[in-house]
């Protein structure tokens, strides 16, 4: 077991040498948004001490969903030049109408560029927060056995999200002590997009993590916290309930002790 007071930068290291995910001279992509979490990312692949050797390669997506995301590209290559990292960038043809196209724009882009690079791995900054939200976010919509395994740390063809043990407040605190900048995407803010109505005011304002405590090794959720999710994920759902996305209903277990009862969700697609 890790000693608590060991470094992030230490315990990120040693995660990547127990994974046996990335070797030295490797060739990886990573996704940079310019938001903390990839840029921690960025910052613990480039300079944590056991990692030398590591080609990386920083790639940008424009989804110009934003008047002013060029503003982010700019701010991007400013940072790689100042880290010394290769960058690539491509801006969308056209914004996409939903996250889902987002993400598969996203994502087609980085698999082009690990071709087009010959990379062995593409790294991106998913990480434990990440990893409740999905698993919530799924239950939601409706979820099998399968999507309550949320987030897998690597899928084929070279993907691995090495941040995934590691919560947002840990990011937040290794960037503040490492002077690490970054930037703050507005679109985080804003409950018309599905994921940012689970997160509770509290955190959409203070960029903060969801829940203090270290997620387990399977689903990153938190014994503790299990009624501090129910009532925070419902909670949210309740206060925006013209949502674009979802429509949803609540109704309460009427034979339930009051200190006890338990909240039933029904979601359904708007139209």
């Amino acid at each position: 077991m890790r000693p608590a007071t060991q470094s992030l930068e230490a315990r990120f290291v040693d995660h990547l040498h127990e994974g046996r995910w990335i070797q030295s001279e490797d060739r990886v992509i990573v996704g940079l948004s310019g938001g903390v979490d990839s840029t921690v990312l960025l910052h613990l692949l480039r300079f944590s001490s056991g990692l030398e050797g590591l080609n990386l390669v920083a790639s940008h997506f424009d989804h110009r969903m934003r008047p002013d995301s060029a503003d982010d590209l700019q701010w991007v290559r400013g940072l790689c030049r100042a880290w010394g990292v290769e960058l690539r960038t491509k801006a969308a043809d056209h914004p996409p109408t939903s996250e889902d196209e987002a993400r598969e724009q996203r994502y087609s882009f980085l698999l082009h560029m690990m071709s087009e690079e010959k990379a062995a791995l593409i790294a991106t900054g998913h990480h434990a927060d990440d990893q409740v939200e999905t698993v919530l976010f799924r239950i939601l919509r409706g979820t099998g056995l399968r999507g309550l395994a949320g987030i897998p740390a690597s899928r084929s063809p070279g993907l691995v999200r090495p941040l995934l043990p590691f919560s947002r407040r840990d990011l937040l605190a290794y960037a503040r002590e490492n002077r690490v900048p970054y930037r703050t995407d507005p679109s985080n803010l804003d409950t018309k997009y599905s994921r940012n109505f689970l997160r509770p005011p509290r955190e959409r304002r203070n960029a903060g993590c969801i829940f203090p405590c270290r997620p387990d090794k399977t689903t990153g959720t938190c014994p503790g916290n299990r009624p501090l999710l129910k009532h925070t994920m419902f909670d949210n759902l309740r206060s925006a309930p013209g949502h674009s996305i979802y429509r949803h209903t609540y109704r309460r277990k009427a034979a339930s002790p009051p200190d006890k009862q338990e909240f039933c969700c029904r979601t359904s697609t708007s139209r």
